[in-house]
């Protein structure tokens, strides 16, 4: 096999394994919100990987969610539901254009936190959204 024939495979292949162990990382933090919501000092700063619905801006009233009485960040501020509970994702851009309550969402994000009277709540930064 000549020089040549091995660098391309190289660029090839190098970018394939790099694609497949970075989707294996984001699989292995697959989390439920519930478990970000009953210990949020434990993800604080951790990127998760949630699957869940688009809720816009509509709580989900058959759902525990965060001890908070508005969204974290900004008015419009999101929230993404799974079958386990409810959290806020901070709106950035336009990246839920086209989104509609009850779409499947995946959000791969950072657990960030507040404190307000004493309680840790945890809300989501996105770094990725797919729809």
């Amino acid at each position: 096999m000549s020089g040549r024939t091995l660098g391309a495979i190289f660029l090839v292949v190098v970018p394939i394994v790099l694609v497949c162990w970075s989707i294996s990382m984001h699989i292995s933090k697959r989390v439920k919100i519930i478990d970000i919501l009953s210990h949020p000092e434990d993800y604080d700063g951790a990127e998760v990987l949630i699957d869940g619905w688009y809720c816009g801006w509509k709580i989900p009233s058959n759902l525990p969610g965060p001890a908070l009485s508005g969204p974290p960040v900004t008015r419009s501020d999101w929230i993404i539901a799974d079958e386990t509970a409810w959290i806020y994702v901070v709106a950035r851009g336009q990246w839920t254009k086209g989104i509609k309550y009850g779409d499947k969402i995946i959000v791969y994000a950072t657990v960030m936190t507040k404190h307000k009277n004493g309680t840790i709540i945890p809300y989501l930064y996105p770094l990725a959204i797919s729809y």
